[in-house]
């Protein structure tokens, strides 16, 4: 699980995230951000798995806690990007956790530098 200070929960930000271009995309994912506005502001990531993706909870639960995973991997030691929204595709629900492991790691190497 994500710490605290790492989950990104108010609404607000979820839109003003989500406003902002489409930074990587692929298959099973989307990625949107929003850049830092100092080195030490805390690196916030927020979820979204629909009932579009899957209807039932424990699976879209699943997903989400794949994606959490990854997330701590890739996301965290960057201080690139302050608030991070990964909206989950159906393609998602079918891949493995290496396919989703290979996918972040691409994701990795776009999100390094600020565009």
């Amino acid at each position: 699980m994500l710490a605290q200070r790492h989950r990104l929960k108010s609404a607000l930000l979820f839109e003003q995230t989500l406003a902002e271009q489409r930074l990587f995309s692929c298959p099973a994912f989307v990625v949107y951000a929003l850049p830092a506005k100092s080195p030490q502001a805390a690196v916030r990531i927020g979820f979204i798995v629909s009932k579009k993706v899957e209807k039932r909870a424990t699976r879209r639960n699943k997903i989400k806690r794949r994606l959490r995973a990854l997330s701590r991997a890739y996301l965290l030691p960057s201080a690139h990007w302050q608030t991070t929204v990964i909206i989950a595709r159906q393609a998602a629900a079918n891949w493995s956790f290496e396919a989703l492991n290979s996918a972040f790691q691409q994701m990795a190497k776009v999100l390094q530098t600020p565009s």
